[in-house]
């Protein structure tokens, strides 16, 4: 989500650790952005990822997949051998985070 920044938007001073600059300029001309608007979409995909991993939803997918790994894997020897094995796995998790 790209979010229009102006000369009135809110101003934050930002020390950045050394080589983080030349990071952050990298990217942003690879994406043909500002640093400044980089920065802001790399905040803001953060934000999102952090308000998502605190919501109630998250909660429930992380409570249906718990509930799917136990009933699936109820002795140590049922777990996942191979690699078909955790390919169905990741499936069955990748199914109930679309429903």
């Amino acid at each position: 989500m790209s979010r229009q920044t102006n000369r009135d938007s809110d101003k934050f001073m930002l020390r950045l650790p050394e080589g983080m600059r030349d990071r952050v300029k990298a990217v942003a001309d690879l994406n043909s952005h500002s640093m400044n608007a980089e920065i802001v979409e790399a905040i803001d995909r953060h934000l999102d990822i952090e308000e998502y991993r605190h919501s109630p939803e998250a909660s429930q997918v992380s409570s249906e997949v718990a509930e799917k790994f136990a009933s699936e894997f109820r002795n140590p020897q049922d777990l996942p051998a191979t690699k078909s094995d955790i390919e169905k796995l990741y499936q069955a998790i990748k199914g109930l985070a679309e429903d």
